[in-house]
């Protein structure tokens, strides 16, 4: 049998939860690391504050 199989059923549930929040993590990661992505935002060159803010008054 494996191991999740011996817990009670409460430990069951904290495992599903522990495995949610996982998924949900890299989930946001990911969606995270597109957006970054798609605005340039960790570019190859280090862009400084003064062109981040080159556009604001």
């Amino acid at each position: 049998m494996s191991a999740i199989a011996e817990l009670a059923p409460v430990d069951h549930l904290l495992v599903l939860a522990i495995a949610i929040l996982a998924g949900a993590t890299l989930l946001v990661a990911v969606e995270a690391h597109v957006f970054c992505s798609m605005f340039c935002v960790h570019a190859e060159a280090m862009v400084t504050e003064m062109q981040l803010c080159s556009g604001r008054s």
